[in-house]
This record gives C-alpha cells, sequence and structure tokens, in this order.
C-alpha cells in the first residue's frame, strides 16, 4: 500500500496535478494575474472546457469528448499531459489534437489517424499528433454514468486558442485550475 501511495504521489507530483479546481460559464483572460497574485497559489493555468461529438472511423460510430485546452507552444503549468506515443500539438495548429490512451487504445487510433468532431454546433476535421495519460483524467467517464467505457467517450486536448474559437472564448476561459505552495490549505486560498 505505501508503495502505491508514493508512486501515486510521485505521478502527482511529477504532472503538476492541481490542488483547486473551478468551473465558471466566462471570465476574461484579464483576471488571470488576480488570481495568480491570491495567497498561497504557486502556479495558474486557465482553460476553455468543452463538450464534442467524435467520428472515429467510416462506420460513424460516435463518440462523446471532454475537450480541454492546452497552452500553445508550452507545455500545462498545471495538470500536465503524460506523453505515451507520438508527440506535442504544434503552435498554431488548430487541427492536431492529443487524445487520452484510454480512448485511443478502445478505438484503435494512433498518430496520423483523424477524428470528425462536432464543437459548439459546428464540424472540425482533426489530427491525432499524439496519445497521454493526465493526472487529472485516471477514471475517465461520462457525465451521469458509473462505468468509465473508453470506446464511446474520450479526453481529447486542443490548442487553446482553437478550442477558444471554437467555443467563440477568445480572450476568456471557462475553467481555471491552481496548484498550492507546500503545506497551504486550499480553503484558505478559495476564501480569498
Amino acid at each position: 500500500f505505501a508503495s502505491l501511495r508514493d508512486t501515486q504521489a510521485g505521478y502527482y507530483a511529477r504532472q503538476r496535478f492541481g490542488d483547486v479546481f473551478a468551473s465558471l460559464t466566462r471570465a476574461p483572460q484579464s483576471v488571470a494575474p488576480a488570481i495568480a497574485n491570491l495567497a498561497g497559489v504557486s502556479a495558474v493555468e486557465t482553460r476553455v472546457i468543452a463538450q464534442g461529438i467524435l467520428t472515429t472511423d467510416a462506420a460513424t460510430r460516435t463518440a462523446t469528448a471532454r475537450l480541454v485546452s492546452i497552452p500553445a507552444g508550452r507545455r500545462p503549468r498545471v495538470n500536465d499531459l503524460y506523453l505515451r506515443s507520438g508527440g506535442w500539438i504544434e503552435p498554431g495548429r488548430a487541427d492536431q489534437v492529443i487524445v487520452s490512451e484510454g480512448f485511443a487504445l478502445a478505438r484503435r487510433l494512433a498518430p496520423g489517424d483523424r477524428l470528425s468532431a462536432l464543437i459548439h454546433g459546428r464540424s472540425y476535421h482533426l489530427t491525432i499528433v499524439g496519445t497521454a495519460l493526465s493526472p487529472e483524467y485516471i477514471y475517465t467517464i461520462t457525465p451521469g454514468e458509473f462505468v468509465p467505457n473508453d470506446s464511446r467517450f474520450g479526453v481529447v486536448w486542443m490548442e487553446e486558442g482553437a478550442l477558444a474559437s471554437a467555443m467563440d472564448m477568445d480572450g476568456a476561459f471557462n475553467d481555471v485550475v491552481l496548484r498550492l505552495g507546500p503545506a497551504v490549505p486550499p480553503d484558505a486560498t478559495m476564501a480569498g
């Protein structure tokens, strides 16, 4: 048990797993510095998160996806991905995505494969450039379900600007995750 606990703690530390998560309807990016200046905050990542419908093969078998933005040209400061295959999204490539490894395995997908995605009522053609694990999505289930089904639900990471544009959220975010300094109680930061 101690070995498993240490492995989990090590993974969370290496991938900079968040301490505080908050979802909202919409906030301007201009408030991010104020969040970063809250007492005890050591790192902030603002994100756009959305739901989408994916089609992955000629049989038009659909799946639900949780779409999560990642920064262009750098790794996330919080909740970094552990790349399992392929590479990172190239800056400025709105058509490139990284998918959760479980979804890729269940759908027999690999870097270079293409997806069709319905996001915010519009269709997009996307290319998988990598598969990844995330400390945030160890147990991936569709909202409202109790058992994971990797062939029907996956996590898809897109470049921040691409997902923001698809969701009409340019210059805004609807999710934020924070890392706190050592021994900083989350309640004190959330009250700030």
